[in-house]
């Protein structure tokens, strides 16, 4: 069983992104809301694209089809790996 509670750093959140895109394959994030700072969850989504740039990464709920675009550095959770920078 894989230990769920070592924290990666956020270069190795984003390389599992990329990696989640292409095998499209989902993911369970947890992060900040930009506005307000409440937390949002999102479990079982798909990774679509990413821009290193801006350092996001858009993701698509499978089941009703929306888009959200999250900030990498507002990531704080990934697959139960808690987040470092």
């Amino acid at each position: 069983m894989a230990d769920t509670s070592k924290a990666i750093h956020i270069n190795e959140l984003r390389r599992s992104l990329d990696i989640s895109r292409i095998d499209r394959s989902p993911v369970d994030i947890d992060c900040w809301k930009e506005s307000d700072g409440s937390i949002i969850h999102y479990h079982g989504w798909l990774v679509t694209s990413s821009n290193w740039r801006e350092g996001t990464h858009r993701l698509r709920n499978p089941v009703n089809n929306q888009v959200r675009k999250v900030r990498d550095v507002s990531i704080f959770r990934y697959n139960n790996h808690p987040i470092y920078l």
